[in-house]
């Protein structure tokens, strides 16, 4: 895996420096980095908050509404919600999301 991680990001020759990503994709390569003969898991320090925050810096959601919103994704789309955990859910939606354009 590091060395998969290693080519594909070490350089970052393809792709624009200073771009929104680049501290997520750093922080993906130190991860492989600090392990590189073990097995890293990329879905909760990687593949769940890129999508998020890439979506965040393209609608200028602050960062300290971030975590929040993460948090209300993972809700959709965990499977051993109760109903009253997933209507909790829905409700710190448009909670989080009314806050942000008051």
């Amino acid at each position: 895996m590091g060395e998969l991680v290693d080519g594909a990001l070490a350089s970052g020759a393809d792709r624009p420096a200073g771009l929104p990503v680049d501290d997520l994709l750093d922080r993906l390569a130190d991860l492989a980095a600090a392990a590189p003969d073990s097995v890293v898991d990329l879905r909760e320090p990687y593949a769940h908050p890129l999508p998020s925050d890439v979506v965040s810096e393209l609608f200028g959601v602050p960062e300290s509404a971030r975590g929040e919103l993460l948090r209300i994704i993972k809700g959709f789309f965990a499977t051993t919600s109760t109903a009253e955990e997933a209507q909790s859910n829905v409700v710190r939606l448009y909670t989080t999301l009314n806050d942000l354009v008051a």
